[in-house]
């Protein structure tokens, strides 16, 4: 093979633009851990009023009634949002390798990934919390 064979391609500068899409790019999914977290105690405190607004219905709607057990399933949902978006904030230990950004990368990816997924499940349990005690008054 001879090097007049190799052809080379001259690249040309990134514009604004697309240099500001690029850092974006980077940046993205470091920032958005920040949101999710953001987002989860939110959940989390709006889930607990959600409860104690719930409760207060029951009550009055019902009494002091024992025999309404159905009425704890948005309890139940609503605990479980609680456990799972409190699993989002928590901090966990991820492997790194020393200045390998590859790591660093798939360290980012692996956080992002686990944090959304718990905000996700706990959002799911909050709504059905709300659509259970929805349907509760309803029926």
């Amino acid at each position: 093979m001879q090097n007049n064979d190799i052809e080379e391609i001259v690249a040309r500068p990134m514009t604004d633009e697309q240099r500001y899409y690029v850092e974006q790019f980077y940046k993205e999914p470091v920032e958005s851990l920040g949101r999710i977290e953001e987002t989860a105690k939110f959940l989390i405190g709006t889930s607990s009023a959600t409860s104690g607004l719930y409760l207060a219905a029951f009550k009055m709607a019902f009494g002091e009634a024992k025999d309404h057990i159905v009425g704890l399933i948005p309890f139940i949902c609503w605990s479980l949002a609680i456990i799972l978006l409190i699993l989002t904030l928590l901090p966990r230990k991820y492997e790194t390798g020393k200045n390998e950004p590859a790591s660093y990368k798939k360290a980012f990816q692996d956080a992002h990934h686990y944090k959304f997924q718990r905000l996700m499940f706990g959002a799911v349990c909050f709504i059905l919390g709300i659509i259970t005690a929805a349907m509760r008054f309803v029926i």
